[in-house]
């Protein structure tokens, strides 16, 4: 597996997301939380680990502000050691809490930390991408922030949901040991 490959397919993805025009974009945010709204693992859910989305990532601020208004347990990440890809998610009440952290990427600036203890029984991980394949397979910005994140919290893996774009998806990514892929895949 080369690591040329998985920058070629990082770039290449990237190029078309940022493609993507402001209207898509909104359109692709209504989807994704009309889709949220129906989902029973959402429903269930008593906890909710999400990211706030910047750049040309899929919006996330709807589907914050819903996990609020319907009594979720909402987390959002924050880069806690940046040189060993180090990141924990913190509870947030209220998205003014929210501030520029690591690369300029809303964090929470509370201080309650997510852990088994904190979050219920029923937890949902949304997961960024820059890119996927169908075998729920994913490329980050290269860092592996959720895969070490994930295999911390190895029982969280099976209710991982990618979040992206339908020009997101690609035909394989080629994985590696600590590579770990979402279980389902909602692309817009």
């Amino acid at each position: 597996m080369s690591f040329q490959e998985k920058k070629r397919i990082r770039q290449e993805a990237l190029a078309k997301r940022d493609q993507i025009g402001w209207l898509l974009r909104k359109k692709a945010e209504y989807q994704l939380v009309r889709k949220v709204v129906t989902s029973e693992a959402f429903r269930s859910a008593e906890s909710i680990l999400l990211f706030a989305g910047c750049g040309s990532e899929i919006p996330t601020k709807r589907l914050m502000s819903l996990a609020l208004r319907r009594g979720k347990k909402l987390f959002l990440p924050r880069v806690t050691d940046p040189s060993d890809s180090q990141m924990s998610f913190f509870c947030v009440s209220d998205l003014k809490e929210l501030q520029p952290g690591y690369q300029g990427i809303l964090e929470p600036t509370a201080e309650e930390l997510f852990d088994d203890s904190t979050a219920g029984e029923e937890v949902l991980v949304f997961v960024p991408g820059v890119a996927f394949d169908v075998s729920g397979r994913r490329i980050g910005y290269g860092k592996g922030f959720y895969d070490k994140f994930l295999d911390t919290y190895s029982h969280l893996q099976d209710k991982t949901i990618g979040l992206g774009y339908q020009c997101q998806i690609v035909p394989r990514i080629p994985a590696e040991e600590h590579d770990i892929p979402v279980k389902e895949l909602w692309v817009f």
